[in-house]
This record gives structure tokens, sequence and C-alpha cells, in this order.
């Protein structure tokens, strides 16, 4: 039985895109070095806590501004705006939120900021 993940730390874990073992807290630190480098990132909604984490909840990150509005193709569209590391990143989640999957991605320029 295996009693370290691929970090070296015991416990819980997650498995990357390339079927790394990293415990909870190398995953936090794993998608924060995703997203210093631009990449596009899925994380998770709190809209009550206005705020988005990844999956074990190990990088947290307030939402500077979300709106909600109806979408065409299913009941609810989520776009919400966040800085990470003095950057612009932009989210959107869909559906009825039993999912509260929201793709990231950096942005060039910060929208109007009117709440």
């Amino acid at each position: 039985m295996k009693t370290r993940n691929d970090c070296g730390h015991p416990g819980p874990y997650g498995v990357t895109d390339k079927g790394e073992q990293l415990c909870y807290r190398c995953c936090g630190k794993q998608d924060e070095l995703n997203m210093r480098q631009g990449n596009r990132i899925m994380l998770y909604l709190e809209e009550k806590e206005n705020r988005l984490t990844n999956w074990p909840a190990t990088l947290i990150i307030p939402l500077d501004r979300m709106r909600r509005k109806k979408h065409p193709a299913c009941c609810l569209r989520i776009d919400v705006w966040f800085t990470f590391q003095g950057e612009s990143w932009w989210g959107v989640c869909y559906g009825a939120m039993d999912s509260q999957a929201c793709h990231c991605r950096k942005i060039k320029d910060r929208p109007n900021t009117k709440k």
C-alpha cells in the first residue's frame, strides 16, 4: 500500500492531468503555478462566499465582480471577474448551478468594474 503521494506528502490526494498524485496542499500550489503561467483553469464557484476555489479548496480567490443572467441554451449563466497576483481574470459558469464548475482564463483588460 502506498503511504506517500508523488509529491512526497501523505494524506488525501488529487491526480494531475499527467497522472501524478499530489496532496491537497500541493494541488493548490500546482494550480497557482498554472495560473501564474497564464493557463486556463477550471475552478469552483462558491457563490454565497463570493469566491472561487480549486477542488480541495487549498486555493481560494475572492471575486471582484459577479453577474448572473438567463442563458437561452441553459437555465443560468454566471460571469465572474477576479484578480490573481495583480492580473485580471474572467470565468463563466453555465447551468442550473448543480455544478459549480467555473471555466476561467486570464484577460487583457479589466471590464467596467461597476457593481
